[in-house]
């Protein structure tokens, strides 16, 4: 019962896997223009395999056949390659005909670190397990153990051979050159135990008519061979070539090939009434599989429904993030010309003066030249005035200056704050809608942050702005400005004692579209951008708190600092 137990799990596993194989898509990987070009020059490749290596590669005696075989035949489909097998007596003889480019590659090698360094290699196309195996009839209990202690039999010169030696350090064990010799010597009973690939092992137990060998399942070797195409140092082109064939191969076409020549039922020795209920349990679990696959067809039908509706949503966030950003770059805009505007006039009226100044002084050098007579007393009175008025317009310039970006306008710089701040501040008292308005400055002057210099001045404006029209209808007010740091924080808050605003309004203020009223003009941008700024350029959160007749609060948390 143990041995249909296990036989049921193992094909139940194979046909779930080839169910899930399947579903999977191969991968169409296209031919470089350097491959293609390699290919008409070298059609034809050279292959040197082993001719008694069954059932992975060996000489019928008219032609060579196997896994490897028709691994090279579905390449050959793929790439259009050609291949030609070319005959060596050993596996020496093989090893150094490719490693020296007399031959183009070997087809069924298991990289080994002794000769890592003088091949290179393509993927590994099929994974054999070594099994330790037993005559039916052995009554003997087997363990990694004590494996060992009984006469062990192993194929001379594979790779199995050096992992035991190397993992099991045995005192003894019976060496093989021939599979038939040590499956035979197996059954007969010379030794207790054979060691061998499970692909070799299944092809000459058929073919030899053995039916008292079975697999130990008491006992794990854990060493598989990985089975790949190897090439001299030379040929990367090839190795790449022949890497994107074995890539493009069905898990179908796997799956056949591996089930052409590799039976494991014959290990396996089965009543009627045992094979019945395998029967039954086989027929049970396709149809479980059958539904569990078109399960799986009505998912991957929903992710593909999934993954275009968020595609379509990503693009409707990229168009709005662009129209929001549009917008914004418009606020600013705007808000740099209301800026202009008022410094503009501030500007032009010192000049304006200077020029009537000027023209006075030209009327007094006229009259002295006529006369003959230079009040000089009366000239300087003039120039002094010129001087002053002058020197408003430098001042105001230099102030211009000192909030300027010197670097590009979206760059982080670590920056001062009560100095910017102050600055601005004194530039927009010269402004003429803002002489209403008295401000008040409590600032921290030790109190360092990284932002953007104009986020920050935009931030200011449009507070103060918004303060102007809606706290104070215009007519001016007091607003309260204080930079300081609190709980390892730095904060900065704008208040006025104006009008102040409802819990609902407050809700809403950095919405976008959002006015609240209609007769004051603006886009209803302006908080919506500035809270959009505060983020971006100075790295901080924005809050507001307000109480009706009480006044307005907006806070600045600096988070980056």
């Amino acid at each position: 019962m143990k041995k249909l137990i296990v036989l049921s799990i193992t094909i139940i596993i194979l046909l779930s896997a080839t169910v899930a194989l399947s579903e999977e898509q191969v991968v169409n990987i296209q031919l470089t223009q350097e491959e293609l070009d390699w290919i008409e020059k070298n059609p034809v490749v050279t292959v040197a395999p082993l001719d008694d290596y069954a059932p992975v590669e060996f000489w019928n005696g008219q032609s060579f056949e196997g896994v490897s075989a028709d691994y090279l035949s579905e390449v050959s489909k793929i790439t259009g390659l050609q291949f030609e097998y070319v005959h060596y007596d050993t596996w020496p003889q093989i090893l150094e005909a490719v490693k020296s480019g007399e031959a183009d590659i070997q087809s069924a090698i298991h990289k080994v670190p002794d000769r890592v360094n003088d091949f290179l290699y393509t993927e590994h196309y099929i994974t054999i397990p070594n099994k330790v195996f037993v005559r039916s009839d052995y009554n003997g209990k087997l363990t990694n153990e004590n494996l060992f202690d009984h006469t062990v039999g192993i194929m001379e010169d594979y790779s199995v051979y050096q992992y035991i030696d190397l993992i099991y350090t045995p005192d003894e064990v019976t060496s093989y050159t021939e599979v038939e010799e040590a499956i035979l010597a197996l059954s007969f009973g010379e030794i207790d135990a054979l060691v061998l690939d499970i692909a070799q092992a299944s092809y000459y137990v058929r073919a030899l008519g053995v039916s008292n060998v079975e697999i130990s399942h008491d006992v794990d070797i854990d060493f598989n061979y990985r089975l790949s195409f190897a090439s001299g140092l030379e040929n990367e082109r090839l190795i790449g070539i022949l890497s994107k064939g074995l890539r493009n191969i069905s898990a179908t076409t796997k799956d056949q090939i591996s089930n052409k020549w590799i039976y494991i039922g014959n290990f396996y020795n089965i009543s009627d009434e045992q094979l019945s209920l395998l029967y039954f349990s086989l027929g049970l679990s396709v149809i479980l599989i059958i539904l569990a696959g078109f399960w799986l067809q009505s998912l991957r039908v929903r992710d593909r429904k999934l993954a275009a509706a968020n595609e379509a949503l990503e693009m409707q966030i990229r168009l709005q993030q662009e129209t929001h950003e549009k917008l914004i770059e418009s606020e600013k805009i705007n808000s740099l010309s209301r800026l202009v505007i008022g410094v503009a006039h501030e500007i032009n009226t010192p000049l304006g003066n200077s020029i009537s100044l000027i023209s006075f002084v030209e009327h007094l050098l006229n009259n002295a030249a006529n006369n003959k007579q230079l009040d000089v007393q009366r000239i300087k009175e003039p120039i002094d005035k010129i001087d002053g008025q002058l020197g408003k317009i430098a001042a105001l310039i230099e102030k211009m200056k000192t909030i300027g970006a010197p670097k590009n306008s979206l760059e982080f710089e670590t920056i001062v704050l009560a100095e910017k701040i102050e600055a601005f501040i004194n530039l927009l008292k010269l402004s003429e809608e803002n002489k209403e308005l008295e401000f008040e400055l409590a600032l921290d002057e030790e109190i360092v942050v990284d932002c953007v210099p104009s986020a920050l001045y935009q931030t200011l404006g449009e507070l103060i702005e918004n303060i102007r029209i809606h706290a104070y209808d215009y007519l001016g007010g007091v607003i309260r400005i204080r930079l300081c740091r609190k709980h390892s924080e730095n904060y900065l808050s704008i208040m006025d004692n104006g009008k102040g605003m409802t819990e609902e309004m407050t809700k809403k203020i950095f919405e976008p579209f959002y006015r609240s009223s209609m007769n004051t003009g603006g886009s209803g941008l302006g908080l919506y951008g500035v809270y959009y700024l505060v983020k971006t350029g100075l790295a901080g959160e924005l809050e507001v708190n307000s109480s009706i007749d009480v006044g307005t609060e907006f806070s600045i948390r600096f988070t980056k600092t």
